[in-house]
Parts: C-alpha cells; structure tokens; sequence
C-alpha cells in the first residue's frame, strides 16, 4: 500500500514539472510570435514613413485592424497573456500610425 502512494506522489512531481516546463515553451512561443509579428510590420511602417502614401489600405481594413487589435488588448488583460498584451499594442499603434498617415497625407 505505501509502494503504491510514493508511485502516485511520484507521478504528481513529475507531471507537476512537466506541466510547469510546458507552459513556459508556450510562453516562449507567444513571445517568438510577437516578435515575429513586430518584424512584419517594419518594411510596412518603413515604407509609409518613405512615401508617405497609404494607398494599400482602405479605411475599412484600418478600422477592422484597429478593432482586431484593440479586442486582442482586452482579451489579454483577462487571460493575463505578456504576449499578447505586446502583440495587440504593437499591432494598434501600427494601425494608428497608418491612420494618422492617411488622414494627413490622404
């Protein structure tokens, strides 16, 4: 009967570890995305800065984008998720920054 305790409480520890291992390869993957996702935007932001025209995006696909983003932010908050705090925020204040392009440059 002991024997079979110390195997259950074994087992615990093990998959006790394991789960805490798990979550931080998905943190880290959350972050590899953000980061990836932030080095998307750079040519698109470059670009804009450069020309100066926004062209590419209509004003419906800036607020849908906007919108996306803005609703990811306050996903975040309540799963309580670093990455995609930073995801969300990157992401909006791109759109903004288009937008206020847009509205200056036409």
């Amino acid at each position: 009967m002991i024997f079979n305790y110390f195997n259950v409480y074994i087992f615990y520890i093990i998959m006790k570890s394991f789960i805490k291992e798990y979550f931080n390869i998905i943190n880290l993957i959350g972050i590899l995305a953000t980061i990836f996702g932030a080095l998307r935007f750079i040519p698109i932001t470059l670009e804009i800065n450069r020309t100066k025209k926004t062209n590419n995006f209509t004003v419906m696909t800036l607020i849908l984008g906007s919108s996306s983003a803005l609703l990811w932010i306050i996903y975040s908050y309540f799963t309580e998720s670093l990455s995609l705090k930073l995801s969300g925020s990157l992401a909006l204040s791109v759109y903004i920054y288009i937008i206020i392009i847009k509205s200056i440059y036409g």
